[in-house]
């Protein structure tokens, strides 16, 4: 909405006001130097004393945007590689940290080499006690884990957030938002169906928080469907949101959806339905 696009605006004035100031005092040192040794090393010495903590000004966390729906959390008001609400940005397959346009299980990253089935999955598995010829296990149907070494990893803090793409992509504090999360923004918010987001023709739904002092704010997702199989999904009526929790068997990973006039939660964990974790979505990242 309006105040999202505001909120840039005054938070990018202020990073660049501050930035000025740095650049001021690294070309006033430059003007006084003619040797090409000292002009480099003053650039360098000049580059590294940027002080990155310009980009945390109110409204901003690491130089991008967020929003607070009264959750505790602060919300990226864009999706990850888009620069206004409108936009899809990139999509990712659950658990890989760089952008893909094409997505299947020959090019999932957490495949063992050569294969291209869901029963050769070689990390976050666990004893789900269902795919007993799976990778994951051992031809008495004994439970092996990832890197075979017994331990079951489920959600994506269980190496560290290495592989959540909002950590490794925007860094600081940013990640990916839980089932939970998504389940409390979908219960604490009001959600309004528009075909026409601030005039840009994109569908989508505009969630107003009701928590009090927070009534004012709200998060656009537009419905960018998903990507399977080098194919988009469905004709902008849907929306595929990845979380950083795991499916009900390693196969899958919990995601939050909607459609017009209806979202909710996809979750796995407790109904053991998910969507396949190669299928490419957008990512929403939070803070706390």
């Amino acid at each position: 909405m309006a105040e999202i696009t505001a909120l840039a605006d005054a938070t990018g004035d202020v990073i660049y006001g501050e930035l000025s100031k740095y650049l001021t005092g690294l070309f006033g040192k430059l003007d006084s130097l003619s040797g090409t040794c000292d002009i480099v090393s003053a650039i360098k010495a000049g580059v590294e004393a940027i002080d990155t903590t310009v980009c945390d000004v109110e409204g901003m966390l690491h130089g991008h945007a967020y929003i607070e729906m009264g959750d505790g959390l602060k919300w990226s008001p864009v999706n990850m590689g888009a620069t206004r609400p409108e936009e899809y940005g990139d999509y990712y397959a659950w658990a890989e940290t760089e952008p893909k346009t094409v997505f299947s299980w020959a090019n999932y990253k957490y495949m063992e080499e050569g294969q291209a089935s869901h029963l050769y999955i070689n990390k976050y598995t666990f004893n789900d006690k269902f795919y007993k010829n799976a990778w994951w296990y051992s031809s008495e149907g004994v439970f092996l884990g990832d890197k075979r070494d017994g331990v079951e990893y489920r959600n994506l803090d269980s190496y560290g957030l290495e592989d959540d793409a909002a950590r490794q992509n925007w860094r600081s504090t940013w990640r990916m938002p839980t089932l939970d999360e998504f389940k409390w923004l979908i219960e604490n918010c009001t959600w309004l169906w528009t075909y026409d987001y601030e005039g840009t023709g994109v569908r989508g739904y505009i969630a107003t928080s009701k928590v009090e002092g927070f009534t004012q704010n709200s998060l656009f997702f537009p419905a960018a469907g998903s990507l399977s199989n080098g194919y988009y999904t469905p004709d902008k009526e849907t929306g595929r949101y990845w979380t950083a929790t795991s499916g009900s068997n390693p196969v899958y990973g919990s995601y939050m959806y909607f459609y017009q006039d209806h979202q909710g939660l996809q979750d796995a964990l407790t109904t053991g339905t998910g969507m396949i974790r190669y299928v490419g979505t957008p990512i929403r990242p939070v803070s706390e």
